[in-house]
């Protein structure tokens, strides 16, 4: 699991087959080799840019937006459930 602290950026795969400048970024990181499949690559639908490594998820973009909005809704609620 990659932590949302840790993340900088989360690139949408489908809008990469479409801008050079992102094709030849991904093109860049495989040479790094600091790349790790979450699942195959073909099925990778977004990549999670962290300071330390690039992660192919099976997840889109939206949906870990959606996700990570919910967790904060969620924790938001235990603490006010604490207090």
């Amino acid at each position: 699991m990659v932590k949302k602290k840790d993340i900088i950026m989360i690139i949408d795969l489908k809008s990469v087959n479409s801008n050079q400048q992102s094709q030849q970024l991904l093109k860049n990181l495989e040479k790094k080799k600091r790349i790790y499949l979450l699942a195959p690559k073909e099925e990778g639908k977004s990549l999670i840019i962290t300071n330390n490594a690039y992660y192919y998820s099976p997840i889109s973009s939206i949906t870990l937006l959606k996700r990570s909005r919910k967790q904060k809704e969620w924790t938001h609620c235990l603490s006010s459930a604490g207090a």
